[in-house]
């Protein structure tokens, strides 16, 4: 018999010993085994389109709680990510090291669909429309169209849209499953007649004049032609061949014949040629602790009886309507001068820089001198520094206190060596005098100690 057994199932078991003198003892004990563990895919997506990559998420159940993870892909936790199809296997691990498998089928569908936009169309004046056609493409409950181009009527998420305007057009088919999806293109062609548009010269704009009268008289004319202008600042007129506009840029005129529905355009320039008064708000200043207004000097500007002056800014303490405003506070400053005859102005800017808030003083904290410390450093280390900054100190230096109490200084007292501690020691010291003191090197101050001379 062995005294030992392995590899058991769960249950109870026995066991009995007996000695050399036929002496019996038995013995049980009982085996348990954890709860059955269970492990279960719940949730899972297939590779599509729209979905390049598949995944499935394990739970485990049962055994003993604190369950781990491991896929056939190397990925840990209850989640993993598959790139490609496939039997993907996952193991859930319970506290007790108890392993249990699983399996999952990832599958893919990124089969396109078929798109076809058709034989290309021409359209004319007389015919300013055409309608495409799809009927190769792909069909079914799954399958979407889309059309995009720069004149589609109507039916764009059809097999046959309408357009008028010529271009490429591009079909685009999607198999809404697997989302999927596949492009074709058609190219739409015209055949026309434009009328004539003359947009006429170029005008220009002052400050006198606002506006200009544009003459697009050379243009085609008649019952049947419209005008169509566009442009930045078009005042009247914009359905006419003569529009008013008060703004430069660029203004194109359109004239359609509605009998064949054709356009043509031109472009006319329109500029201004205005002489602003020249604004020089000088140069740039700076304000310092002790200089902390400024007078601004604009005398570089125009002047004369016409020319007024404005200055903008954070800080303007009198003089804003002069070319010499005192200002107290930094900033930019915006002069503006007007040239009250043609209407014109212009501006300039001055900088007013420098600062005045004083530099940060700290003189650290507070020290305290004994007969043992005599001396300690003060610490303005908290104070502002740098190249520029410079440290004055002023103080009385020497100061005494009460009868029993000193700093720095010298003070007669007398003296009783026995009360002085073990590790103090007296030294004599001959003054100019020729009186007999001691110079105390330790003292223990207090009362009691009289006529010594402590010196710090």
């Amino acid at each position: 018999m062995q005294q030992s057994i392995n590899n058991l199932s769960a249950g109870t078991y026995f066991v009995t010993i007996m000695n050399g003198l036929g002496d019996m003892g038995v013995g049980m004990t009982t085996i348990s085994s954890p709860p059955q563990l269970f492990v279960n895919i719940t949730a899972s997506g297939n590779i599509s389109c729209t979905n390049p990559n598949g995944f499935a998420t394990a739970q485990a159940s049962g055994g003993v709680p604190g369950y781990t993870y491991a896929w056939s892909t190397g990925a840990s936790g209850v989640s993993a990510v598959f790139s490609t199809p496939g039997t993907y296997f996952v193991t859930a691990t319970d506290a007790s090291q108890c392993p249990v498998v699983t399996s999952v089928t990832i599958t893919a569908n990124t089969t396109p669909p078929a798109a076809f936009a058709g034989p290309d169309r021409v359209i004319s004046c007389a015919n300013p429309t055409a309608t495409l056609s799809g009927a190769g493409s792909s069909t079914g409950a799954g399958i979407s169209y889309q059309w995009t181009g720069p004149g589609i009527v109507g039916g764009g998420t059809t097999l046959s849209p309408v357009v008028n305007q010529t271009g490429t057009y591009t079909l685009t088919v999607t198999n809404q499953p697997n989302g999927c999806t596949a492009t074709d293109q058609v190219g739409v062609t015209g055949s026309t007649t434009p009328p004539t548009a003359s947009a006429g010269p170029d005008r220009v704009i002052t400050c006198t004049n606002m506006t200009a009268v544009l003459n697009g008289g050379g243009s085609s004319s008649g019952a049947n032609i419209i005008y169509g202008w566009n442009g930045p600042g078009i005042v009247s007129g914009g359905t006419t061949n003569m529009p008013v506009v008060n703004l430069a840029g660029t203004y194109t005129l359109t004239v359609t014949n509605q009998t064949n529905g054709c356009s043509a355009t031109d472009q006319v320039i329109v500029t201004t040629n205005t002489t602003p008064p020249t604004a020089n708000a000088g140069a740039d200043m700076s304000l310092t602790c002790s200089a902390t207004s400024l007078t601004l000097n604009g005398t570089g500007s125009a002047s004369g009886a016409n020319i007024t002056y404005a200055c903008t800014g954070s800080g303007i303490v009198s003089g804003g309507a002069t070319t010499a405003p005192v200002v107290n506070a930094v900033g930019t400053y915006t002069l503006t001068v007007t040239n009250q005859t043609n209407g014109c102005s212009s501006t300039d800017q001055v900088i007013v820089a420098g600062s005045i808030t004083p530099p940060t003083a700290n003189a650290g904290s507070e020290q305290t001198l004994t007969c043992i410390t005599t001396t300690v450093p003060l610490n303005g280390t908290g104070s502002s520094s740098g190249a520029n900054i410079t440290y004055a100190w002023a103080g009385a230096g020497n100061r005494e206190r009460g009868n029993n109490d000193f700093t720095c200084g010298e003070r007669s007292r007398n003296l009783y060596p026995d009360r002085h501690q073990s590790n103090q020691r007296l030294h004599r010291k001959q003054p100019g005098d020729g009186t007999k003191q001691y110079h105390v090197a330790c003292c223990q101050c207090g009362p009691g100690y009289q006529h010594c001379l402590y010196q710090c």
